[in-house]
């Protein structure tokens, strides 16, 4: 047998070895083996010691074979990224290996990063099964792996130069479930910057791989952030997604891939941004805590160096700047900024703001606004929400009329604004003229609207 012979032998029972028919041939075989050199030994003399050694041998047969089938595993603390692209030869996934996948694992480690990544590469026997999106989360779930890349690595001649071939497919796992216009928005980002297709001349493909490895790494870092905030861990999401911004700063890549992993980063970003800041304030509202707050304002700070204007954070600081120091003018210069925004938002801030100064005529004009332009359902409750608690701890009781406002045209609860104009009326008697007419006004109208309602009813 020459040596060509051996190699394609070691090549086929290599393929052949994960197989359970081939566990029973190896175990059928070695005890056969070991019963036939104690044929020479009566069977009725055999002793308990033979049959032990039977057993042992095809115990730690079994242990062998499961063991080297076994699939690799990432760390319990580690993000796992699986690797099973299948190389033509031998040669290629030694080139694969030293070229692309230790590449891989230096453009993944970031230090100081909260959580490591971990690439698990699958071995051939075993690759040659991730074939396609139901196979890889199978390979993926053994694996403990939250991306898997797959695929294969061949060789073409192409226009007379052999050239590496790489085709590959990728599929991230989100843990808990997302609403469908989040895995909608997820599996666009996916597809858009996946690379697919990679076609490289030999000659070059040292550096090929490593721009491949790099271009993979980002890919990987952006999906895996992405996919940890859709999870739930958004802190966690955000911080991938910061490590990954700040690397691109100064990247030069010329890979189409990873200009769209920079131009899509920061508003990812944002809106990670957004609903922490969205949960950090609704944790103020429940328990009046200032450290939640003081929290919101910390991802606000985040959110204006990805990009410095953006409106929610703008919210938040002048939110801020009210609740925490009482700074009125400190909140005035957030809110003007907002100005031109559709979203109602801030034309409520800016009723706030008039209010708080002891200008109900302005607050008016700013509410009526706000009720003309669309806004989120929250934005009225948190507003009289966040107006009940100034009274209770500022004694502006001026305010019940801002409430009763809200109350009568953006939530239509006429019982709830004739008790609030009337506690305004009552805290108010000789200021705020044009406010008690006013008040006055929709008291009587929204008494004929609930008796309407009586006799419909």
């Amino acid at each position: 047998m020459n040596l060509l012979d051996l190699q394609k032998f070691l090549d086929s029972l290599g393929d052949a070895w994960p197989r359970k028919s081939t566990l029973f041939t190896i175990l059928l075989v070695a005890t056969g083996g070991l019963f036939f050199i104690f044929l020479n030994v009566d069977l009725a003399k055999l002793s308990s010691a033979h049959y032990t050694i039977v057993a042992v041998v095809a115990a730690l047969t079994c242990w062998v074979w499961s063991a080297t089938n076994r699939a690799p595993r990432a760390p319990d603390d580690s993000m796992g990224v699986l690797f099973a692209v299948v190389a033509e030869d031998e040669g290629q996934a030694r080139q694969l290996r030293l070229d692309l996948l230790e590449y891989l694992v230096k453009y993944l480690a970031s230090p100081g990063a909260t959580r490591s990544f971990s690439v698990v590469e699958l071995p051939r026997r075993l690759a040659l099964n991730v074939r396609d999106v139901e196979s890889a989360e199978a390979a993926m779930n053994i694996s403990r792996c939250s991306l898997a890349f797959w695929g294969s690595a061949q060789y073409r001649n192409i226009n007379g130069k052999e050239t590496n071939y790489l085709r590959l497919s990728g599929l991230a796992q989100i843990v808990t479930a997302a609403t469908e216009r989040d895995r909608s928005q997820f599996e666009q980002d996916f597809s858009e910057i996946m690379p697919r297709e990679l076609l490289f001349a030999r000659e070059n493909d040292l550096f090929a791989f490593r721009f491949t490895a790099e271009c993979l790494a980002d890919v990987a870092q952006y999906v895996v952030g992405i996919a940890t905030a859709l999870s739930g861990a958004l802190e966690l999401g955000a911080s991938l997604l910061e490590q990954l911004h700040e690397k691109l700063k100064t990247s030069d890549s010329w890979q189409p891939p990873i200009d769209k992993i920079k131009a899509k980063t920061p508003d990812r970003l944002l809106e990670i941004y957004g609903v922490l800041m969205s949960r950090h304030e609704f944790a103020w509202e429940i328990t009046r805590e200032s450290k939640h707050l003081e929290q919101a304002e910390s991802v606000a700070s985040c959110a204006e160096k990805v990009r410095p204007g953006n409106y929610a954070s703008r919210l938040t600081r002048g939110l801020c700047h009210v609740a925490l120091r009482d700074d009125i003018p400190a909140a005035s210069a957030e809110i003007k900024k907002c100005r031109g925004n559709p979203d109602a938002a801030w034309r409520y801030s800016e009723a706030f703001i008039h209010a708080r100064g002891g200008d109900l005529v302005s607050a008016t004009k700013s509410y009526r606004k706000a009720f003309q332009q669309p806004c989120s359902d929250r934005i009225p409750v948190q507003t009289e929400d966040f107006l009940h608690w100034t009274i209770e701890t500022r004694g502006l009781h001026h305010l019940h009329y801002c409430i009763g406002f809200i109350n009568f045209y953006a939530k239509l609860d006429y019982a709830s604004a004739i008790r609030e104009f009337e506690a305004f009326l009552a805290a108010c008697p000789d200021s705020h003229q044009d406010a008690r007419e006013t008040a006055g006004r929709l008291i009587l109208k929204a008494r004929k609207l609930l008796d309407a309602t009586k006799v419909g009813a």
